[in-house]
């Protein structure tokens, strides 16, 4: 191997890790944009639910996903219809149907045979937690059985979004809400991919490759 292959070959192996051009194992997202770009669109946005809003319920199915309260004996999955300033958007007001809980903000969602990218807005709400700043937020992804990913949400209140990207099917999500009942937590405009997102290009990266492959060129006509 020249010298300039061998320059090129250990940059690449620096950086390789850094450029994800192809699919991602397993990625988290804070910011909908990929998903937006790959043309996910929303599936559920829970207008058009088979329950009645602000009233709790065991469970219910709406384009095949079945969303249930992880307490058994509990009727706490709850819809809240628009018009709610207490989702951690005060002094607005909710402009939509939220998924949450009544009591504990507790519950999980069953995607079937899954998918392999899942998304969508997070409520997030500190108003009733006096002793804490934030109200984390646990979420917990798997793949059948097994536990893909957890990811615990402290960002401020505020609308956020949340995703995964997996290369294994991801078939059910719970949403648990760490500090207790009524803080006001929730989702919306649930996205979901059978494939998986790609992962963005840094653009310092790229230019990281321009320029070693000019770099490689030149190499090659001084040592050739």
């Amino acid at each position: 191997m020249n010298f300039s292959k061998r320059v090129c070959f250990l940059f690449t192996i620096v950086l390789l890790p850094w450029c994800s051009t192809t699919w991602a194992g397993l990625v988290v997202y804070t910011d909908p944009t990929p998903f937006q770009t790959a043309g996910v669109g929303v599936l559920e946005d829970f207008e058009g639910v088979p329950v009645t809003k602000d009233a709790g319920v065991l469970s219910f199915t709406n384009h095949g996903i079945t969303y249930t309260g992880t307490q058994a004996s509990n009727p706490n999955v709850y819809v809240a219809s628009p018009g709610y300033n207490n989702f951690g958007i005060a002094p607005a007001s909710t402009t939509s149907s939220v998924l949450t809980g009544n009591g504990n903000e507790e519950f999980k969602m069953e995607f079937g045979a899954g998918y392999k990218a899942i998304g969508f807005d997070v409520y997030l709400n500190n108003g009733k937690v006096s002793d804490n700043p934030y109200t984390p937020v646990t979420t917990n992804w798997y793949s059948g059985s097994t536990l893909i990913n957890t990811y615990t949400d402290t960002r401020p209140a505020g609308l956020y979004f949340l995703g995964l990207s997996s290369d294994v099917a991801i078939t059910k999500i719970t949403w648990v809400a760490a500090a207790g009942d009524q803080i006001n937590t929730g989702i919306d405009n649930l996205r979901v991919a059978a494939d998986t997102v790609p992962v963005p290009v840094p653009g310092a990266v790229l230019l990281g490759f321009v320029g070693l492959s000019v770099a490689g060129g030149w190499l090659r006509r001084k040592v050739g």
